[in-house]
């Protein structure tokens, strides 16, 4: 949420809009084994046979829940004259927003996008990881008071971390140029999607 913020803020900075406080919950893959649930990065960090519940994993709603709320947003933002939204994050529920993209369009008359959409793609575009060298770098150019690369044991991979070592390969630079390429690419695609949409005009009978 924070990468996310961080980004959306520089985009609305500079192609106008609003950013929506972020979701703390989202949807996950799910393992129900001896009578507990388990999410995501609590299985597919060790053998399916062996999980674990994580620490901080306390994140999780299923799936139509999820789709519920994100329609009731929409909806309420369409209601109120908006005609673009974009959201971002993890993985499943970055996949869950696009998903719906038809939907918001075809019910809502809202043009939905990702950052992945609007952005670069690969190991350029916005957390394209798991907390590996790209979020952490991100995260490293956004709230640098967070990271201490000092904690992580020098001789074993973290848990849970996929993608390239963040030991070696993150930086805040590297992170304030994912951020600038990303941001400038979406702000570019926003201006020109906006400049073809009719303005929503709102008006209040006082009768």
């Amino acid at each position: 949420g924070l990468q996310a913020r961080g980004v959306f803020q520089r985009i609305a900075a500079e192609a106008g809009g609003i950013v929506l406080p972020m979701l703390f919950l989202g949807p996950d893959r799910e393992l129900e084994k001896d009578g507990k649930v388990y999410y995501g990065m609590d299985f597919l960090s060790f053998d399916e046979s062996d999980p674990q519940q994580l620490e901080g994993s306390a994140y999780h709603m299923p799936e139509g829940q999820f789709a519920a709320l994100l329609d009731t947003i929409v909806r309420d933002l369409a209601r109120a004259g908006f005609k673009v939204v974009v959201a971002h994050g993890h993985g499943p529920s970055t996949d869950a927003f696009g998903g719906r993209a038809g939907s918001f369009l075809e019910r809502f008359g809202v043009r939905a996008f990702t950052v992945h959409d609007l952005g670069c793609a690969g190991d350029e575009g916005i957390q394209t990881d798991h907390a590996a060298a790209n979020e952490t770098s991100l995260v490293m150019a956004l709230r640098p008071d967070l990271v201490d690369l000092g904690r992580l044991a020098p001789d074993r991979a973290p848990v849970s971390v996929w993608g390239e070592d963040p030991r070696t390969a993150a930086s805040a630079s590297r992170g304030a140029e994912l951020v600038d390429k990303n941001s400038d690419l979406a702000v570019g695609k926003l201006k020109s999607i906006v400049a073809g949409l009719p303005p929503a005009l709102r008006r209040i009978d006082h009768r």
